[in-house]
């Protein structure tokens, strides 16, 4: 059996979706801000 796991690595990119920090809120909160 082979299985592919597609997606499964950080996109990168800012705000990171599962980042919390001051400046990742800012930046979903405010997206020019970023």
């Amino acid at each position: 059996m082979r299985v592919a796991l597609l997606g499964t690595a950080a996109g990168g990119g800012f705000p990171q979706w599962n980042c919390w920090c001051p400046s990742c809120r800012v930046a979903r909160e405010n997206p020019r801000a970023a």
